[in-house]
């Protein structure tokens, strides 16, 4: 039986060091769509850089990887390790910005 509902995209975000912290909230997010999206009429999507971006010659990574996964997003999950203290230096900037294009209200 089909059932109309919204779906929104999850982003999952983290860097190369963190491995199965993103795979365990994906399978928690599989576990939320089986017990509620027929009765909230809600579907979350988890997308997540090492599943759903495409390698893009030219420019930034983390450019490419905000251009197809966190611009569309809806919700965003980070989850950070050992590399947060080294990226805080050398990418200070482009956290911000990854931030701040992140939370945006849902009817822009």
């Amino acid at each position: 039986m089909s059932v109309n509902g919204v779906v929104y995209q999850v982003a999952i975000a983290s860097p190369s060091d963190v491995r199965e912290e993103p795979k365990v909230i994906r399978d928690v997010v599989h576990d939320w769509n089986s017990a509620h999206s027929r009765t909230r009429k809600a579907i979350l999507l988890p997308v997540g850089w090492e599943t759903d971006v495409a390698p893009l010659m030219g420019g930034n990574a983390q450019d490419h990887i905000d251009g197809q996964m966190v611009k569309d997003s809806d919700l965003l999950i980070a989850v950070f390790w050992t590399r947060l203290e080294r990226e805080r230096v050398m990418r200070r900037v482009g956290r911000r910005k990854k931030s701040r294009n992140s939370w945006r209200p849902a009817n822009q």
